[in-house]
């Protein structure tokens, strides 16, 4: 169905899209949710039929499912629409869902206390209208966030409110109250999975308590649960299994072991692993390392990498993570390299001051135990012994005086091209793309009706995108047009003011630069796997063909987009879904 949408013109779409049933039209939205263009046609379709037919609960739904596509900002800029729309309900899934949503977005942005209070909210609500559903999985959220950040006895006792839910011999009835009619699901899957992830929330819960011994339990229990388990989460509880193993060996000082577990998952790489979890592997394998051995050189690669993640990934900041930096400003202490100390003091500061915000909510008794103000104190002795050696150093100034000049020249230079290619990128973003150049070659001696069959035979062509494919060529699409590769050649050049190489290239690099545009995903690609995408066997034609057509590299067009819309690869679950 969604393949023969894609042929059609947007009107046929909308026109094709209006005749599915709303289940339908919910179901292509869960199909399409990685392109946000596609996604948000389907839930306007949806939006507005509901407003049509005045029904509240499905405006909700359309509100809800556009609240899942664009920027952190819009999306809970229409989860607020499904609260005000909802507020005076009292529905098993409205609003409760709406504070979900934006729970679930100030967490993607790390603001972990309005996340919090939002999740608060939809908890009360959803035991208010006894939604099942969502109280296992805000229970999930909320014992996460008390195990890490508050009082663990409170989240043991979320964890045990968790358990009578999911072990209520109407469990499953109640989760089919909760969700739309019609919906169907695996009860033996839900099940199994409610019951692996009890088994990890407990061991998480004894690990942050540094009760071990009962996290080994728990872990063991989940680890026998998996053996059944074939569900769609398979691959995320395999994978925190491991994680959550290899942090257990750490804290229990088994360093071996640890490193281990840490370099499996650094093989695995990012095929297997999200970023976070390769953070942790690094830093993790690089803290053994030198704890092992007693020296900072043993495991300073890796952590050094994991900072490196850290910086790129956005990486949140837990409790935890705050060792790896400790580390580093101790051994740049230990070699006397001020410079890479003020990099772990100023990082540490930063740290803490958000550490300081979350305990202040979750448990202020913890922000007595941070060191902010010695760590402000030694970074202003450290800034005065740096500034003493700049007066020491000031003859090495004159020496490198020409070394600033050719510097300063490089940079003018730098900032010129810098302008032109935000003043080009501007101007694309405004005009959609390259303007078209008209044709000044003179009409070859082709009859009209020839001329059109050609041009309608090009348009059908580049509708289906048949550009994409890698092996095309001037004689291949001459014969597949029934024509011949001079009279195809001729009229492109007449009526597309190109070459047959510049056109192909030209239609290749819209498709890259609308497809980055609008879909987030495909601006995680690397350049070689976008050329690839758009039918180019390499990166570096790619990138020169891109370049000629919008006068910006792909890799500049890129690093824009995700300036202009905050990106983030999230780790937890989606929000659940009416």
């Amino acid at each position: 169905m969604l393949a023969g949408l894609c042929q059609l013109s947007y009107a046929q779409q909308a026109e094709s899209l209006d005749q599915l049933s709303d289940e339908q039209l919910l179901t292509m939205f869960d199909e399409v949710i990685q392109d946000s263009l596609a996604a948000e046609r389907v839930a306007r379709i949806y939006l507005d039929r509901a407003r049509k037919e005045k029904d509240t609960i499905k405006m909700a739904r359309g509100y809800d499912r556009l609240a899942r596509i664009f920027s952190l900002e819009r999306n809970i800029q229409f989860a607020d629409s499904v609260i005000t729309l909802t507020a005076d309900l009292n529905h098993i899934t409205y609003p409760a869902l709406g504070y979900i949503l934006r729970g679930y977005n100030f967490q993607l942005g790390d603001d972990l206390v309005n996340c919090t209070r939002n999740y608060l909210e939809a908890y009360k609500l959803s035991i208010q209208n006894e939604n099942s559903l969502q109280q296992v999985y805000l229970l999930d959220k909320l014992i996460y966030k008390k195990a890490i950040w508050g009082n663990r006895i409170e989240a043991l006792k979320l964890q045990k409110r968790r358990d009578e839910l999911v072990q209520d011999k109407n469990y499953i009835e109640k989760l089919r109250s909760a969700n739309r009619i019609g919906v169907e699901f695996d009860v033996e899957e839900i099940l199994l999975n409610d019951f692996i992830v009890s088994s990890e929330n407990y061991a998480f819960i004894y690990y942050n308590m540094r009760r071990l011994d009962s996290a080994r339990v728990y872990l063991k229990e989940a680890l026998k649960l998996l053996e059944n388990y074939k569900g769609e989460h398979l691959d995320y509880h395999r994978n925190w299994v491991i994680e959550f193993q290899m942090e257990l060996e750490y804290i229990a000082e088994n360093y071996k072991e640890s490193i281990r577990i840490g370099d499996s998952i650094i093989s695995g790489g990012t095929g297997i692993y999200m970023s976070s979890s390769l953070f942790n592997a690094y830093m993790i394998a690089g803290l053994s390392r030198t704890k092992m051995l007693n020296n900072y050189e043993s495991g300073l690669t890796m952590m050094l990498k994991a900072d490196s993640i850290f910086s790129t990934e956005k990486i949140r900041i837990q409790p935890y993570k705050r060792e790896l930096f400790d580390t580093l400003l101790g051994y740049y202490r230990s070699i006397d390299d001020d410079k890479s100390q003020m990099k772990y003091l100023s990082r540490l500061i930063t740290f803490d001051s958000i550490m300081r915000v979350n305990y202040q909510y979750f448990e202020p008794e913890l922000i007595k135990e941070l060191e902010t103000n010695e760590l402000i104190a030694q970074k202003q002795e450290l800034l005065a012994r740096l500034n003493r050696n700049k007066r020491v150093n000031g003859i090495k100034i004159g020496v490198l005086f020409g070394f600033v000049l050719l510097s300063c020249w490089a940079l003018v230079y730098y900032y010129r091209k810098h302008v032109l290619y935000r003043k080009r990128y501007e101007s694309l973003k405004s005009n959609s793309g390259p303007t078209a150049r008209k044709s000044k070659m003179r009409r070859q001696e082709i009859s009209d009706e020839v001329i059109r069959e050609i041009l309608d035979r090009l348009e059908q062509f580049e509708r289906k995108k048949a550009y994409l494919s890698a092996d095309i060529s001037l004689n291949s699409i001459a014969r597949s047009f029934g024509t011949n590769a001079k009279y195809l050649s001729s009229v492109i050049n007449l009526n597309k003011g190109k070459n047959f190489s510049q056109y192909i290239n030209s239609l290749r690099t819209q498709y890259a630069f609308d497809r980055l545009r609008e879909d987030r995903m495909f601006q995680r690609y690397t350049i070689r796997a976008v050329a690839g995408e758009s039918g180019f066997n390499r990166a570096e034609s790619f990138s020169k063909a891109f370049y000629r057509n919008f006068g910006i590299y792909p890799s500049y067009y890129i690093k824009k987009l995700e300036k202009d819309e905050l990106k983030t690869t999230p780790n937890p679950a989606e929000p659940l879904a009416d």
